[in-house]
């Protein structure tokens, strides 16, 4: 994911970044538990065993005041 992070738990370019959910707050404790952040983001599975990301629907929601920004990976 970052540049030489690579170990024997995952070798280089074996990890895929396809899209980040940023969510910005407005203050550095954030106005939003990092648990109701983190329950925005709804993954669930198309098939039973997926195999790439479009076996999966990815849903990201938003909060009043606290929105995402989807970057894709590269």
């Amino acid at each position: 994911m970052f540049g030489n992070d690579g170990s024997a738990a995952h070798p280089e370019g074996s990890i895929e970044v396809h899209k980040v959910c940023w969510w910005k707050h407005n203050s550095k404790l954030g106005q939003y538990s990092s648990a109701k952040v983190h329950r925005l983001l709804d993954i669930k599975r198309n098939i039973d065993e997926p195999k790439i990301i479009d076996d999966y629907n990815i849903l990201v929601k938003e909060l009043d005041i606290l929105k995402v920004a989807i970057i894709d990976g590269l």
